[in-house]
């Protein structure tokens, strides 16, 4: 991340403080709660799964289980991609790879 973007973000959280981003963490349970509702259903469109290589997701208790389950989740997972040297925020991290990797999926024979 460069300078100037570091600098923006530490300008915004000044402004508006952390309470958003907290937020979503404080409203886990009722998140699960609610989305119940959705228990058993498929992501039917199709789909591009991107994962920095160190995000640190990657090495809570499950997730290799739930990566490995997404073909049965996401029946129309067209691809899989692993960015190097990149951690949980891509798009910050790695804007030009996730945007390359986003324009090319769209481009693809998927969407014909």
């Amino acid at each position: 991340m460069s300078e100037a973007d570091l600098a923006q973000y530490v300008n915004s959280f000044r402004r508006t403080g952390f309470r958003g981003a907290l937020n979503y963490y404080r409203n886990l349970d009722a998140n699960w709660h609610l989305q119940r509702s959705l228990s058993g259903l498929k992501v039917e469109v199709p789909a591009l799964y991107m994962v920095g290589e160190q995000d640190v997701g990657l090495s809570m208790p499950g997730m290799r289980q739930i990566i490995d389950a997404m073909p049965d989740l996401v029946p129309n997972l067209k691809q899989s991609l692993t960015i190097p040297d990149c951690g949980h925020w891509a798009p910050q991290e790695k804007p030009h790879e996730v945007s390359e990797a986003i324009i090319a999926f769209s481009r693809s024979a998927y969407f014909r």
